[in-house]
């Protein structure tokens, strides 16, 4: 009898024990990760838990709710949480509801951002000013103490004309900074991310009549003149057919670049403006980047589509077609045919 009843007993408690580490246990016993949270706003454990679980963080999101209901600690507040796949469900929770979060913070650079836009973006994350980011963005001497390490950091960064020697260098990306990291050590996490972009592509560009700086300026130019990688490919021809008939690139990105402007709409002024970036007065590539290149415009460039077309347009009016021309009278003809919002 007592035997049986120890017997029933062992099997509730192992029950129990079962149930309370589904619930409660940790997602991974061994070889534990780590895994970010990141709460953009104020929210509750109930809202996120199925996330948590989703991404393998606890190993159930019933668990979680039940233990936020069994302490009261629901509210999570905003921030970046850094978790391992080892902790049990007590643990993450303490963790949220205590706002301990890992002092990181999101820094993200979007493709065809300027450094004064960079600059604003460290800033922030940094708490600093955008002035004291942009001093050590254009710091010369410390960006030569730099090129040791970067082989794609050559001298003609400090091109005369130049407005900052790392236009164009600083890898789109979305990173997770320290806030209290120094502004060059973000920079320089940037920069090794740049390293990575470029890593495949450093022979061909060895080989390349383009200098590394030449193909990131024209990377720059060619990522905010079409959107897809086919149209990239062909418009970095058509740009090294009018280079090499010594044309005009007539490139509306590089004008706003030059007068500080993000649209492109420009008043006969402006087109007109001398600066060693607008290339409607200059002949050749501008004497840097005008912003940072994606990737694909990266790769766009040195494995250009070689073509006859000097012309090309984007139908801004309907659907973005890219058009392609030979003649200037062939584009006219595809101007009047779809660029006539233009004109109203």
């Amino acid at each position: 009898m007592i035997g049986s009843i120890l017997a029933t007993v062992a099997v509730i408690a192992v029950v129990i024990l079962t149930i309370g580490y589904l619930l409660f246990g940790p997602s991974e016993l061994f070889n534990g990760q780590q895994k970010r949270y990141i709460v953009s706003e104020t929210t509750t454990i109930t809202t996120i838990a199925d996330e948590l679980e989703e991404m393998g963080i606890i190993r159930s999101s019933a668990g979680l709710k039940q233990w936020s209901k069994m302490t009261g600690r629901e509210e999570i507040p905003t921030g970046i949480y850094v978790f391992t796949t080892q902790m049990p469900v007590f643990e993450v929770g303490d963790i949220l509801t205590d706002g301990r979060d890992s002092n990181e913070r999101i820094l993200t650079l979007f493709e065809g951002d300027t450094v004064p836009q960079v600059a604003e973006k460290i800033a922030t994350v940094l708490e600093k000013s955008p002035a004291e980011v942009l001093q050590v963005l254009d710091n010369h001497e410390w960006l030569k103490s730099l090129q040791p390490t970067y082989w794609f950091l050559t001298d003609a960064i400090f091109t005369e004309g130049v407005k900052h020697p790392l236009e164009g260098y600083l890898a789109a990306d979305t990173y997770f900074v320290q806030a209290d990291s120094s502004v060059e050590a973000v920079i320089e996490r940037l920069l090794e991310q740049m390293a990575i972009i470029l890593e495949p592509y450093e022979t061909a560009i060895a080989n390349d009549a383009f200098t590394i700086h030449e193909t990131l300026t024209l990377a720059s130019i060619v990522e905010r003149e079409a959107s897809t990688f086919a149209d990239r490919q062909l418009i970095a021809g058509v740009f090294r057919n009018r280079i090499q008939q010594e044309m005009p690139l007539g490139s509306d990105v590089t004008v706003a670049y030059a007068v500080g402007k993000v649209a492109l709409n420009f008043t006969m002024a402006e087109l007109q403006t001398e600066s060693p970036y607008n290339t409607y007065v200059i002949t050749g590539l501008p004497v840097g980047p005008v912003g940072n290149p994606s990737a694909e415009a990266i790769e766009a460039v040195i494995d250009y589509e070689a073509n006859d077309y000097i012309y090309f347009l984007a139908d801004v009016c309907s659907d973005g077609t890219v058009y392609y021309a030979k003649t200037y009278e062939e584009h006219l003809a595809y101007r009047d045919q779809y660029l006539g919002c233009i004109d109203e």
